[in-house]
């Protein structure tokens, strides 16, 4: 098992133990602007 399958195998267990269905991570800032700070760059 490579490392990135490791970490989402870790954080699927995780979710199931605290009954997490659904965890969102945004993509833009509060205000849509068009060019974004790094503090809202989560998935990059």
């Amino acid at each position: 098992m490579n490392l990135y399958a490791a970490r989402i195998e870790a954080l699927r267990s995780f979710m199931k133990e605290n009954n997490i269905d659904v965890y969102y991570v945004p993509t833009a800032d509060y205000h849509g602007s068009e060019y974004l700070d790094d503090h809202f760059k989560l998935r990059a």
